[in-house]
């Protein structure tokens, strides 16, 4: 399992340079991508309403 993940990472890595040609990779990246700006973005939000102390 840690040798599959290593290797995915790995691929994940190369796609963000624009060296990766696994299509599942590329995709994921963009799915990760894609999540990571709209959790920041509820944080965001959500950080506005909270009070201060």
């Amino acid at each position: 399992m840690q040798r599959a993940t290593a290797r995915f990472l790995e691929s994940l890595e190369r796609a963000r340079r624009g060296e990766g040609d696994d299509l599942r990779c590329n995709q994921a990246l963009a799915h990760l991508e894609a999540g990571l700006a709209g959790a920041t973005g509820r944080i965001v939000r959500k950080t506005h309403v909270l009070p201060t102390r």
